[in-house]
């Protein structure tokens, strides 16, 4: 199975359950060269891969510059990474997006919040669960 990981507590729990589930994952991680710390994070990710025994890819996916940068940086992921990966989307971001799409005028359709729930398994924890299970990890 293929999991996006950005290094954050979401995207780290998700790779951490997989290979506890027994999986046989791949880690794939995007480098937007957005910050100065982007080399450093996707190294971080890379070793948290070789920490669980876990195969990291490491994608350069700069992003142009122009409006909307979380949008087109999202877009890039998309291309860059294999179909079907997993994502570590948790019930935060689903409300999250569901507010942003009524805010939006989506009306009922913008209710039905982020797509695909087989590609996001963490949907059903709370991001302080995600977060609470990297610490006692001592996964930062």
């Amino acid at each position: 199975v293929n999991c996006a990981v950005s290094g954050g507590p979401d995207s780290t729990a998700l790779l951490v359950l997989a290979v506890a589930a027994g999986l046989d994952v791949t880690c794939w991680t995007v480098n937007h060269r957005l910050r100065p710390t982007s080399a450093e994070e996707t190294q971080l990710v890379a070793h948290t891969g070789a920490i669980l025994d876990v195969a990291t890819i490491t994608v350069d996916g700069p992003v142009d510059d122009g409006p909307d940068l979380e949008q087109r940086a999202r877009d890039v992921r998309r291309a860059a990474l294999p179909e079907g990966v997993l994502t570590g989307h948790t019930a935060d971001d689903q409300a999250e997006t569901v507010l942003l799409n009524l805010l939006r005028g989506a009306g009922v359709p913008g209710t039905a919040g982020i797509g695909d729930p087989a590609r996001r398994p963490l949907l059903a924890l709370r991001r302080t669960e995600t977060r609470g299970l990297c610490e006692a990890l001592d996964l930062q």
